[in-house]
């Protein structure tokens, strides 16, 4: 039986043919490859974890095994690049893991980081699927994901969809909607031009009642009835002052209006530093 025991001069013909070859993907090498670095992941030890991740998450299996490290805020850093890298390969496994009420809650929260760098309609199917969970932080983190996916990839994203899952969220919110009404203004801005629909949000937290009625005039204008009658109540509004001006012209004061604004609000935080 050949074997290659025995040295050979460097650059012999001998030892250049003797070289094993690389291993072909599916291999047997390749496999036992493949089982030692997902072991090398499930150890705990953070140098064979981190040397793993930088290697690259090439199957499904290490990507399974690299998922409960987002639970470990000392690997978080390195899990989420590796798991970014690897995701256009493996959407499908990350959107089964969010949607799955039995995983661990922080990883669940976690996967819409993952996803949000994938400029795909399946990784935005999955996020939207997301928003219905029933856990608060998970639905928040999925639409902040959306967001960032809806401003870099072109995806379609139902608008009566998106309507029905704000009327849900505001349905949920208290008086004044403290951090829930950032939540609402973050899903509506996925079917309604994104930068008014921002600036009306900071105006209604804001301190300038004229550029707070502007704002509530674009939103009478732009929100579907059923939104409106369910979110003025939430801000302490029988109703808006009825829409009397064209749509476009209440959306270039509110554009224009806020760059006043915020250097109205800058001067009041400097104010009440000193």
């Amino acid at each position: 039986m050949e074997t290659y025991s025995r040295a050979e001069p460097a650059g012999s013909p001998r030892t250049a043919a003797a070289a094993p070859s690389p291993a072909p993907s599916g291999s047997p090498e390749d496999a036992d490859a493949t089982v030692r670095r997902a072991a090398d992941l499930r150890s705990g030890d953070v140098v064979r974890i981190r040397s793993v991740l930088s290697q690259g998450l090439v199957e499904p299996a290490l990507v399974a095994a690299a998922l409960p490290l987002l639970r470990r805020d000392d690997v978080f850093g390195d899990v989420i690049p590796a798991l970014r890298r690897a995701a256009p390969a493996c959407t499908g496994q990350l959107v089964d893991a969010l949607l799955d009420e039995r995983v661990d809650p922080v990883i669940r929260r976690r996967i819409p980081r993952v996803l949000a760098s994938v400029p795909t309609q399946r990784a935005a199917d999955g996020l939207l699927a997301g928003l219905e969970s029933e856990r608060l932080d998970q639905r928040y983190r999925c639409a902040q994901a959306l967001v960032r996916l809806s401003q870099r990839a072109a995806v379609s994203i139902p608008a009566g969809r998106v309507f029905a899952v704000a009327r849900r969220e505001i349905d949920g919110m208290g008086a004044g909607g403290g951090s829930r009404l950032e939540h609402v203004f973050a899903i509506l801005s996925l079917a309604l031009e994104r930068e008014p629909i921002e600036i009306a949000l900071r105006a209604l937290r804001g301190r300038d009642p004229t550029l707070r009625g502007t704002a509530l005039e674009y939103l009478d204008h732009v929100l579907p009835p059923g939104i409106r009658e369910a979110l003025w109540p939430r801000l302490g509004l029988v109703a808006a002052p009825p829409a009397r001006r064209p749509v476009d012209d209440v959306r270039d004061e509110l554009l224009r209006s806020s760059s006043r604004w915020t250097t109205g609000e800058r001067r009041l935080r400097s104010s009440a530093g000193h």
